[in-house]
C-alpha cells in the first residue's frame, strides 16, 4: 500500500514493522499536508492517494487521522454506530429467538401498561436493537489510564471495530518518549496496522522507524 502525495512528489511505502516518520520543514506545507488528510478521512477532497497497485483506497474509510492524542475516545460517536450494527446483527443471527421472546416480554408489558392510562395509545410492536443498546447506554469498558495505554485502546477499537488499519499522528514525537513510543509501535505492528507521523521537528529515531524528510528547499530526503 502506498500513500500519495503528487503535489508535493512524496510516495511513502506503507511496509509492515515500519512506521513512517514524515518530517515536514517549511511550517506551511505542514499545515497543508495535515489539514488535507484530516479533510479527506472526514470525506473530503484532498491532495493525498491511498492506493494499493491500481486500486485507489478510500481514505474516508481506512484512514484515521488523530490531531489531537488526548481528544481520543473508544466510545466516539464512529466506534459506538459501527459496534451497535455488529451487535444487532449478532442478535439477528444467532440469538433470534432469545430477541422474541424479549420483544414479547416487552409488548405484553407494553399492553398491559398503557391499559391503565386514559389516553388513546400506540407503540412500536418491533424490537429496536439499535435502540435498546443506546437506551441502556452500551459502552466499551475501562480505557487504559496513561496516554499511551489509552492509544492502544483507540487504535484497537478503531481496528477491529471500524476496520480502519491507517493511522496518521500529528506531532505525536512532541509527547511521547521513546520508550513509550516503543510500546506503541509493538502493539501497532502486533496488530498490524500502519502508523504514519507527520513531525515539524526532528527528534531522537526510534528503532523500525522511515523518515522522509521534506525539507525548506523542497527537496525529499529518505532515511532508513
Amino acid at each position: 500500500m502506498k500513500l500519495v502525495c503528487s503535489e508535493y512528489g512524496l510516495e511513502l511505502e506503507l511496509e509492515e514493522n515500519k512506521v513512517q516518520v514524515l518530517l515536514l520543514e517549511k511550517q506551511e506545507i505542514a499545515l497543508t499536508m495535515t489539514e488535507s488528510i484530516w479533510k479527506q478521512s472526514n470525506g473530503e477532497e484532498g491532495i493525498f492517494i491511498l492506493s494499493d497497485a491500481d486500486k485507489i483506497h478510500n481514505i474516508a474509510k481506512e484512514v484515521c487521522v488523530i490531531l489531537n492524542v488526548f481528544d481520543i475516545n473508544c466510545n466516539d460517536r464512529k466506534i459506538l454506530s459501527k459496534l451497535y450494527q455488529e451487535i444487532a446483527l449478532v442478535a439477528q443471527e444467532q440469538m433470534y429467538e432469545e430477541v422474541a421472546e424479549t420483544n414479547g416480554s416487552i409488548v405484553k408489558f407494553l399492553e398491559d401498561l398503557l391499559q391503565r392510562m386514559s389516553y388513546d395509545l400506540d407503540f412500536q410492536y418491533e424490537l429496536d436493537i439499535l435502540g435498546l443498546m443506546k437506551l441502556y447506554e452500551v459502552k466499551i469498558g475501562a480505557e487504559g489510564q496513561n496516554i499511551v495505554e489509552r492509544l492502544i485502546d483507540y487504535i484497537r477499537c478503531m481496528h477491529q471495530i471500524c476496520r480502519v488499519s491507517y493511522f496518521v499522528f500529528a506531532h505525536l514525537k512532541q509527547y511521547l518518549n521513546t520508550e513509550q513510543l516503543k510500546m506503541l509501535y509493538e502493539f501497532a505492528m502486533y496488530e498490524k496496522v500502519f502508523l504514519i507521523l507527520i513531525e515539524g521537528v526532528e527528534r531522537e529515531k526510534v528503532e523500525c522507524e522511515k523518515y522522509w524528510i521534506l525539507d525548506k528547499d523542497m527537496c525529499i530526503i529518505d532515511i532508513e
